[in-house]
């Protein structure tokens, strides 16, 4: 990576945001409070973050295990599992992310515009079948 500020930086994003969206849901699903649409597509947000967290900690490892000798290791790390999980799992979390906030937001407006409409609710149903594309997608 270079520059030590950037390699601690890495490291403290890949921690925080592990143990930050572990955090998220361990108190979300141990709740014993029903599980709402905001809930659910939070879950979905955080899981999707802690996939990023996984990545940046994948590659700080990496970079740690190879440091000043990456040359050495380049092709080996390239078309080795690690590249190929690494790359999963960036790809993977950016999308569900940008779904799941996508969908966050489009919840949000809905219940917003429908405020006075007691029976025009997203339920927790249809969003797990909208997550589902997401996922799938």
């Amino acid at each position: 990576m270079g520059q030590w500020s950037l390699r601690v930086a890495v490291w403290f994003v890949a921690i925080a945001a592990m143990v930050g969206n572990l955090a998220v849901l361990v108190v979300i699903l141990s709740a014993r409070s029903t599980m709402t649409v905001s809930k659910f597509l939070m879950c979905h947000l955080a899981f999707a973050d802690f996939c990023m967290g996984l990545y940046l900690m994948i590659i700080a490892s990496v970079d740690v295990h190879t440091m000043g000798t990456y040359f050495n290791h380049a092709i080996d790390w390239q078309h080795g599992a690690g590249c190929q999980v690494a790359g999963f799992l960036t790809v993977f979390s950016s999308e569900l992310s940008i779904f799941t906030l996508t969908v966050i937001t489009l919840e949000r407006w809905y219940a917003i515009t429908y405020a006075i409409h007691l029976n025009r609710r997203l339920h927790i149903g249809t969003a797990a079948k909208v997550m589902t594309l997401g996922w799938l997608y």
